[in-house]
């Protein structure tokens, strides 16, 4: 019987590990990807598969994991603890080889997500501040074996989520807003005084360059995910923090004009939602944004450039999402029906093609999924 993240962490009692899987199978022409996977409590995998469904290589994570940075110009992958972790991995990404483990330096931990600066020298990672619950931006040495060699802030609190525009030199940001601090686990520490962002800082200098913030209204939707188009817009998914029954727009953008707004979505599509996006990418064309929602086993699709919702698909527990090579396809990953791929019709419309990968493993994917080539 197929299992979610939630019900498998519920039921997992004195039930032994999941086994290892055979690692070792050669690389196909087919598209690769990469995603972690929920082993136990607190006990991960990543795995590396082929749109053939084979599993490439899997590797034993410290704990779970969330989401991995690919370094340009080189087979390395940085793999980060799903916060408040305190640890992240590079591996060859194409043997899944682990290379090296990185500690956080007391008084922080990670937030789960990272980025290369774009030449690969240098990794970007969002951390906290566990005196003060500031948002910080640790910065490492990638040509010189991950060594820390500082930091900046974040702008806010509890950044989630980080890119690098298409120019190179400009981070963005996504500070959810949540304070939370590992003696209090996830729980947040100022509901009340919440302010969420999404923050432009030049990657050299820690300086704020543009802050987009959403209308009062939305003061309880913490922005947490982001993709980006190729010519530099910004799409981005939140977490409703407020009442089950308001349900707000929960996917956005930012145009690479500066400009800043909400998708519209039908309610019952909203209600699907369940308020809460886990994920969120753009196809490879930039067309078409694709959004996952584990607590609705939803699946929604815009269409960027108008900003008309297009359809939304059922998936149980789905969570990963990433782009494939062709214009209106993505893969998901989920914690109940494995992975498939959804491709939109042509001009990025439905119907929805819905092709799972049957020979892959049903195993319980967690959070993120990302292309590899």
């Amino acid at each position: 019987m197929a299992i979610d993240r939630r019900t498998f962490l519920q039921g997992l009692g004195g039930a032994a590990a999941l086994s290892a899987w055979p690692a070792g199978a050669a690389t196909a022409p087919a598209s690769r990807y990469i995603g972690c996977r929920l082993k136990g409590e607190d006990s991960g995998s990543a795995t590396a598969f082929d749109l053939r469904g084979r599993e490439l290589f899997t590797l034993d994570l410290p704990a779970r994991g969330h989401d991995i940075a690919l370094r340009p110009g080189s087979r390395e992958a940085a793999i980060f603890a799903r916060r408040p972790g305190t640890w992240f991995v590079i591996v060859d990404r194409g043997t899944g080889r682990i290379i090296r483990q990185q500690t956080a330096i007391e008084k922080r931990h990670y937030f789960g997500h990272g980025v290369y600066s774009a030449d690969g020298k240098l990794l970007y990672a969002t951390e906290n501040d566990t005196q003060t619950g500031n948002g910080i931006i640790g910065i490492y040495d990638a040509a010189s074996g991950y060594r820390r060699l500082g930091e900046f802030s974040s702008q806010g609190i509890g950044p989630h989520d980080i890119a690098l525009l298409p120019d190179g030199r400009t981070l963005v940001i996504a500070n959810g807003g949540l304070m939370t601090l590992p003696d209090s686990g996830r729980e947040i520490l100022n509901p009340d005084t919440m302010r969420s962002t999404i923050d432009l800082v030049d990657c050299e200098q820690g300086e704020l360059l543009s802050r987009f913030e959403l209308d009062p209204a939305y003061r309880d939707l913490s922005l947490r995910h982001l993709a980006l188009t190729p010519r530099g817009d910004i799409l981005f998914g939140g977490q409703y923090q407020g009442e089950a029954e308001d349900l707000p727009l929960l996917a956005g953008m930012v145009s690479s004009s500066g400009h800043m707004s909400m998708l519209a979505t039908p309610e019952d599509e909203l209600a699907a939602l369940e308020n809460y996006i886990g994920s969120v990418a753009v196809d490879r064309d930039g067309e078409t944004l694709a959004a996952t929602s584990p607590h609705g086993n939803r699946i929604a699709f815009w269409n960027i450039a108008s900003g008309a919702f297009i359809d939304s698909r059922r998936m149980a527990d789905v969570c990963g999402i990433a782009a494939s090579m062709h214009a209106g396809e993505f893969v998901a990953s989920s914690g109940n029906e494995g992975c498939a791929v959804l491709n939109l019709s042509p001009g990025g419309a439905a119907p929805i093609d819905f092709a799972p990968l049957a020979s892959l493993p049903l195993d319980v994917w967690d959070n993120h999924l990302v292309i590899l080539s």
